[in-house]
């Protein structure tokens, strides 16, 4: 709850003066004159090529996408002003202060921006109209800040990350943009600080350090079930694989586990852990939202109710499964899931002193009581698979192997190798489309097809796969094998003439054509990726 520093009242500040005689007086003087000095650094900077060049490529790294949150952008523009280090050394405010024209006025300010100190804060104290006093939650030091205009929305317990200078006895934010959290952000911080203070030296913050902590738990799903369906049918296709979204409903409302209903995501072999994550936090939206029969149409969210703590220490149980189960160490993927199943099991009857020593799981009952929501069981679950990693320079590697193999008529060697860029990064679109041609060959008209529908799915655009679909698609099997291809492959290898990786079969193609007379419907050649194409 809000207070008023009266005049008499001892300030804030710690100065031991009245408040009248010491911060009051500034109450009249702007506060944002320090927040318009960053806005003009960050208007040079964006004008500025070389500069402009290193932000983009830090935005790129820490919010990739194409849709980008203003807040998270504002915020990673601030890091980069202060904290990151160009190739002289120079952080971009002491690239501005060296080569900018700075009025003489301004000066001595923008020097003072450089004692400026980050931090994730805690409101623990409102002064409505006047100020609020912050504690910083890593080294639990409280800042008395003088903030007219902020002090109206703020409320005790919001966390906020924001960089603060000394002004005489008081503090005042300069972050351009501040964002206000609930206390569950404060929480998942400090189980970041505590499991993990090397990444914290000296008991002070870095805002690049925090960035990934402080947002990604709070990744953006879409809010109503047909983004999250088409959101989820974009991200299947990207990755290559497919379902039928018209069998949802019975999908779901005739299956008890997410995993029963959707079994052939959670088998997939994924190009990297980051889609393996996207995918599943998609698909667990959409089963959280869609309706149930069982629930008499309500969805399992709405029939939960789950609350804002519950979601943070769900992401918070998710970590400390990530951080302490390895898959590899287990020999299968029931012993990975019994080990799952009991740390979470230890995990909510474990007291925490981030939630003033109550087990998460009396918390949640707590927040689900206020919430109206009888449910009294905590029946979430989770689980962990080994994903495939993406080796780019093998798979890279793998596919120019197949391009010099497929240009000298080792079909069946290329198409191997095609293969293992496949597995190694399923959804290689260049890799599908010669895979494709290795097949069409080879005879087998309906793995060519399947494989250029595959490149199609992943890349609509990819022309070469389109028109030469649509050229084997008028041929029948003996057309294509009239080429002689497979013929003369598969009897060489029985023979034993040559190894199969060492076949050239387009010189004996001439040979063939020339014993056969092709119909005028016969294909010519297939167009392929050229060398230097393909897996990236």
């Amino acid at each position: 709850m809000a207070k008023m520093i009266e005049s008499n009242d001892l300030c804030p500040c710690g100065s031991g003066k009245k408040f009248k005689e010491c911060c009051m007086k500034d109450l009249k003087t702007p506060m944002r004159e320090y927040s318009r000095l960053v806005r003009t650094v960050n208007e040079w900077i964006t004008s500025n090529s070389y500069l402009k060049k290193e932000l983009a490529d830090t935005i790129k790294e820490y919010l990739p996408g194409e849709i980008v949150d203003e807040i998270r952008l504002a915020a990673l523009i601030e890091a980069f002003i202060f904290e990151h280090r160009l190739k002289n050394g120079m952080t971009p405010l002491e690239y501005f202060l060296a080569h900018a024209r700075i009025p003489g006025s301004d000066i001595s300010r923008y020097k003072k921006l450089m004692k400026n100190r980050f931090g994730i804060f805690e409101v623990v104290e409102v002064y409505r109209g006047q100020g609020m006093m912050l504690k910083d939650i890593v080294t639990d030091r409280e800042y008395f800040v003088l903030e007219k205009r902020g002090s109206l929305s703020v409320k005790t317990g919001n966390i906020t990350p924001c960089r603060i200078i000394r002004v005489r006895r008081h503090f005042a934010i300069i972050s351009p943009v501040v964002s206000v959290m609930g206390e569950e952000a404060g929480y998942v911080l400090r189980r970041r600080i505590n499991n993990n203070p090397s990444v914290f030296r000296n008991r002070r913050l870095k805002s690049f350090d925090v960035f990934r902590a402080l947002y990604s738990w709070q990744e953006e799903v879409p809010d109503d079930l047909e983004s999250i369906k088409k959101r989820l049918k974009t991200n299947l296709d990207e990755i290559g694989l497919r379902i039928d979204f018209r069998t949802l409903n019975r999908r779901i409302n005739e299956s008890d586990h997410i995993e029963e209903a959707f079994p052939e995501i959670f088998q997939f072999n994924y190009a990297s852990n980051e889609d393996y994550i996207e995918t599943f936090e998609l698909l667990k939206a959409l089963w959280d939202k869609y309706p149930r029969k069982e629930f008499d149409g309500l969805s399992h969210e709405e029939f939960s109710k789950m609350g804002q703590k519950e979601k943070m220490l769900i992401y918070d149980l998710q970590d400390e499964i990530i951080s302490k189960i390895t898959v590899d160490d287990y020999p299968s993927s029931d012993k990975v899931q019994e080990a799952v199943d009991k740390l979470k099991d230890e995990w909510l009857k474990t007291p925490q002193k981030e939630l003033a020593g109550k087990t998460p799981l009396e918390v949640i009952l707590e927040e689900r009581k206020e919430l109206g929501n009888p449910n009294l069981k905590f029946n979430i679950s989770i689980s962990l698979r080994k994903v495939r990693d993406f080796d780019e320079d093998r798979a890279k590697k793998f596919f120019l192997e197949g391009v010099e193999a497929f240009k000298r008529g080792a079909l069946i060697e290329a198409a191997r190798l095609f293969n293992e860029v496949i597995e190694i990064f399923p959804v290689d679109y260049q890799a599908w489309g010669n895979l494709g041609n290795c097949y069409a060959y080879l005879a087998q008209k309906d793995k060519a097809i399947e494989c250029y529908d595959r490149a199609l799915a992943l890349e609509p655009d990819y022309e070469i796969a389109r028109k030469n679909r649509n050229q084997i698609m008028a041929q029948n099997k003996k057309q294509l094998a009239a080429m002689g291809v497979l013929g003369i492959i598969e009897g060489l290898m029985h023979n034993g003439d040559k190894e199969s990786d060492d076949l050239n079969v387009w010189k004996y193609v001439e040979k063939e054509l020339k014993r056969q007379k092709p119909s005028k419907e016969s294909p010519g050649s297939l167009e392929g990726e050229k060398e230097g194409d393909g897996a990236k």
